[in-house]
């Protein structure tokens, strides 16, 4: 390197540093403040506590009193029983079943031993 250009950069080095320090500024960015060190002055943590969790009835259990429409009984699935053989053994549709046990999404989808809602006879 030649001696002119050595004497640049240490020139250029030692004006900016002067202008800075002229000015006041600084190219650090200033630290963020520690909190105290007492623990009294540190807000707590906020604990939310939740309600316990309650079961849903699943569309096999019986339906209760007060979910049967009046006028209805609760006719237990029997081996070989579908929806659509219920559905003529009370004189009403599948489809009329079927609103009768919204619970019930697939008709073909009944096991037995599981309770339904039907028109009493």
């Amino acid at each position: 390197m030649r001696s002119g250009a050595g004497l640049l950069i240490v020139g250029l080095a030692i004006g900016a540093s002067g202008a800075l320090a002229a000015c006041g500024g600084s190219t650090a960015t200033p630290l963020p403040s520690l909190p105290p060190d007492n623990p009294s002055a540190v807000p707590s943590a906020v604990v939310e506590t939740l309600a316990p969790a309650t079961e849903i009835p699943a569309a096999s259990k019986a339906p209760s009193a007060s979910t049967k429409p009046s006028g209805t009984a609760v006719y237990k699935v029997k081996k070989g029983d579908n929806m659509s053989g219920i559905a003529a053994r009370y004189g009403i549709t599948l489809k009329a079943l079927m609103k009768l046990n919204p619970k019930i999404k697939d008709a073909a989808k009944i096991h037995i031993g599981q309770s339904i809602i039907v028109p009493k006879k």
